[in-house]
């Protein structure tokens, strides 16, 4: 640990909690609560450590509900994949239920209800994980070309490009926009979501070729365009913790 940095502890309403903190040249006191649990404060070095809790205890009902709503959503998110029959997985907002078997001809194929995967060996976790995501590519370019065909006509007046799609995973972003290059990508998880919410997906990166920014002009653009944007982003959310491959 930095040696201007030290551990330490405070009561606050309704916990105990340990926080660390680390001296800068900053101009005030700054608080940073990460996801996976930790409380950071940084702090200039004339301020008092008494000022600092106090600080703490003017925040801790703030400090407590960030605290609590990672632990509750780090309980939520579920284990791994391990690409095993009874497995849930989604396509444009509809689950399918995993069902492996063994068989000489591999393949993926969704069929009602159920995702079928065939391969030659079912205990081979990696090659059961590399057919999935293949299948999720191949819906992806389907899935993204057909939403990007449909919204882009909106925005030709303002001569956007017909960008050219990727796909790719991330861990952070749905989407990305590379205008220089006429480009966007999409992660690859996205297609797992409602047909509605990859719309705001991919209106949102469409968009970037005109406002780059995310600027008040850019926010009145997609609300033209979408009227409904903001539940569809809200849908969106529920599907962060979810998807995975």
């Amino acid at each position: 640990m930095n040696r201007c940095s030290q551990v330490r502890e405070i009561n606050l309403k309704n916990m105990t909690i340990t926080y660390t903190l680390t001296r800068k040249k900053v101009k005030n006191i700054n608080l940073r609560i990460k996801s996976d649990g930790p409380v950071w404060i940084s702090a200039p070095g004339r301020v008092s450590i008494r000022d600092i809790e106090d600080f703490l205890i003017s925040k801790q009902d703030d400090i407590e509900k960030a605290i609590v709503y990672f632990r509750e959503r780090k309980r939520d998110v579920p284990a791994p994949k391990r690409y095993v029959s009874g497995e849930c997985f989604f396509l444009t907002g509809s689950r399918l239920e995993l069902k492996v078997s063994e068989n000489v001809r591999e393949s993926v194929e969704a069929e009602g209800s159920s995702l079928y995967l065939r391969v030659k060996d079912d205990t081979d976790y990696e090659r059961k994980k590399k057919l999935i995501e293949s299948w999720y590519k191949e819906q992806g370019r389907r899935i993204f070309k057909e939403t990007v065909d449909g919204i882009y006509p909106k925005l030709r007046a303002y001569n956007v490009p017909c960008p050219q799609i990727c796909i790719r995973k991330m861990t952070s972003r749905w989407g990305s926009c590379m205008p220089g290059k006429d480009k966007v990508t999409f992660n690859l998880m996205l297609v797992a979501a409602p047909g509605e919410c990859i719309e705001y997906v991919v209106l949102h990166e469409l968009v970037h070729f005109i406002e780059p920014n995310h600027s008040k002009n850019f926010w009145k653009l997609v609300g033209e365009f979408m009227p409904d944007y903001k539940e569809r982003k809200k849908e969106l959310g529920k599907y962060i913790d979810i998807l995975q491959m």
